[in-house]
Parts: structure tokens; sequence; C-alpha cells
């Protein structure tokens, strides 16, 4: 199920959440259109009139803000889209920021960074007010558990994976 979003209680959120990008920052020889539609390669035409192509789909998708203005959501937005579930927070408060960035931070102790650094806490701190409405806040310790049980299964899984590698061997 997506994630349903209300960022307009974050301050200046449309220069936190989203990411903008006019004609003066393309490369020469590129196109807004280009961007958000790009174009299709390996077009093949088969005998029954139909055709199947490739198309480069970028992580984060441009799309139009205006006529000559693209937008996408920041990449830290769109981390917390996705991983918000996850981290069981449905709101980012004054009184809750740290420990959305502190439940960020063991996520990301524990699976990996998101990006080539952690995410800061300021970064969260800027989005107070940020709201996931379809997402309910649990207690700390049911992220733990939830965690907790991430990494058993995780755990299990590799050991059978080692175990059957060593008996092929």
């Amino acid at each position: 199920m997506p994630t349903n979003i209300d960022w307009s209680g974050v301050a200046g959120w449309e220069d936190i959440c989203f990411i903008y990008m006019t004609e003066d920052d393309l490369e020469d020889g590129q196109t807004l259109e280009e961007i958000v539609n790009p174009p299709r390669t390996n077009v093949q035409t088969h005998e029954d009139g139909s055709t199947t192509w490739r198309q480069e789909c970028p992580p984060f998708n441009w799309k139009y803000k205006d006529e000559v203005t693209l937008m996408r959501h920041s990449p830290l937005f769109q981390m917390l889209i996705v991983s918000m579930p996850l981290l069981k927070v449905g709101q980012i408060t004054e009184e809750n920021w740290k420990e959305t960035w502190a439940r960020i931070h063991i996520y990301e102790q524990v699976f990996g960074k998101f990006y080539a650094e952690y995410v800061h806490p300021g970064a969260v701190q800027e989005l107070v007010g940020l709201r996931f409405l379809n997402v309910i806040t649990e207690p700390m310790d049911a992220f733990l558990a939830d965690v907790g049980k991430w990494l058993d299964r995780e755990t299990k899984t590799k050991l059978k994976k080692i175990l059957k590698d060593e008996e092929r061997d």
C-alpha cells in the first residue's frame, strides 16, 4: 500500500521535500522532456506488428511542476516515504524527531546506510510536521522487536545457506 503523505506542516517543505530542475541545469543538447520521458531504445517491431523497447527509468522520477520546471522528491524524503512504515513512525514532531532519527540510525547500523553518509539528525529535525497518514506510530520497543526479528530471520537464513554450501564441498 502506498504511503499517503502530508508535508504541509513542514516549514519550507517545497525546498526540503523536493528538488527542482530547469533548462539552465541541463547539459548541452538535453531537454526537460528527455528527463521526464527518457527516449526509447532497442525498439523492436514483431511479426504481429507489436513493438517492445527499453527505456531508462531513473530511481527518482522527475515530473513537471510547470512548463519550465521539473521536480522530484529529495533523496531523504524519498527514503522516508519507503522506510517510515518499517520505522513505525507516522509523524515527525518536535517531541519525537530525535527518536525518529534514532530509529533511522539503528536501521542504518543494522542494515547499512541509505546514502554514502549516515542520515544527519538535523535533516530529520527539518522535517518536523511531516505526516505519514496511513502509518501508525508505535513505541520504540515495537520497532526494536521488529529489528530483532529481522536479524533473527536473516541470521537463520544465512546459517542455512552456509551449511548447505559446505555440504556441497
